[in-house]
């Protein structure tokens, strides 16, 4: 053999093991179990956003902290023994653990207070979905017979510029408006506050691609919680909160919760047939913290609240294993709560 035939040889020698090369490259990663479940949870769910800042980002944080002090102060009750903080404790995930919370007139709502975490990410704000934003939705306690119980915003108002305090806290926050005390100027501060309101958990850990971040039994709770069927109402960033959902699709609810008193839901706003017994599905972010469970508060552990929603919505009856082990996925969802 000459040297041409050497190269030509050595030439075609290369090029096959280029071939094998690329083919073996080219080839698609073999996924093992938990990396499929990754994969699938991230088409389902996402991570936690920063907080989200509003308009005039020279004032916010002004308005952050002029509304952080509106969150925690009673002279927004009529009788100054109620504030936002007094039904959404921020010390406790947002929620007073009571089924119903107690007014400023010392009388019981008809709804359970939800967690005010997270909750500007949801679709509307309120059990029946009647309030786009946080920021509307802050001004509906304040004037709620049962709740803060200002029976106008004349008195609100009036208050506030009388106070040692307030006027020179939302002339600094709100310089550019006509009228500095407001309802408006009111509504955005509360709610500049409430967007900073967000936690974080282990889950965002495993959607960010730390397998190790759930054990094995989340893991199989994440896994159930899928294939179950409970991702069309409880996706996203919160697992829910994104849509209003019949309670229940199978049967009625008090049928399930034992629940002593018949709350029609959206249809007491709407009078719409469709909307009888309709409420915005919970999000499921930190929802170990914020039992009770349901509209009205009927159900106090979560193993039960996860039987009923199974039979509840997708008539579907879960063994004591699965139960348990949904469980240990939902708790992972339990964030830390940063209150500096």
């Amino acid at each position: 053999m000459n040297w041409w035939s050497h190269i030509i040889s050595f030439y075609f020698i290369s090029l096959l093991l280029s071939i094998v090369w690329i083919s073996c490259e080219q080839k698609p990663k073999i996924l093992d179990e938990d990396e499929v479940l990754l994969e699938k949870a991230k088409a389902y769910f996402d991570i936690l956003p920063k907080p989200i800042w509003g308009e005039d980002r020279q004032y916010q944080q002004l308005r952050v902290e002029l509304g952080r002090q509106l969150f925690l102060d009673s002279i927004l009750s009529f009788n100054k023994t109620k504030s936002c903080n007094s039904c959404h404790p921020l010390d406790r995930y947002g929620v007073d653990n009571e089924r119903v919370s107690v007014g400023d007139n010392g009388n019981k709502g008809l709804r359970n207070a939800p967690t005010v975490f997270n909750a500007f990410l949801q679709f509307a704000q309120l059990w029946d979905a009647r309030e786009a934003t946080v920021e509307s939705q802050s001004l509906r306690p304040i004037f709620g017979k049962n709740e803060m119980g200002m029976p106008s915003d004349s008195l609100l108002l009036a208050r506030l510029w009388s106070d040692a305090e307030y006027p020179d806290l939302f002339r600094q926050a709100f310089p550019r408006d006509d009228s500095i005390i407001s309802l408006s100027t009111i509504a955005r501060s509360i709610g500049a506050f409430e967007r900073t309101l967000v936690t974080r958990d282990r889950f965002d850990q495993f959607l960010a691609g730390d397998l190790e971040a759930l054990t094995q039994r989340e893991r199989s709770g994440l896994k159930l919680f899928m294939d179950k069927g409970c991702i069309p109402c409880h996706s996203g960033p919160l697992l829910g909160g994104m849509m209003a959902q019949a309670f229940a699709v199978y049967g009625y609810y008090w049928d399930y919760t034992g629940s002593d008193h018949l709350d029609k839901g959206m249809y007491r706003q709407t009078k719409k047939e469709q909307d009888k017994f309709v409420f915005k599905v919970s999000p499921l972010r930190n929802i170990e913290m914020t039992w009770p469970y349901f509209h009205d508060g009927s159900v106090d552990q979560l193993k039960d609240a996860i039987r009923i929603m199974a039979e509840a919505e997708l008539n579907t009856v879960l063994t004591e294993q699965e139960i348990c082990d949904i469980e240990a996925f939902l708790k992972s969802l339990t964030g830390t709560l940063d209150l500096d």
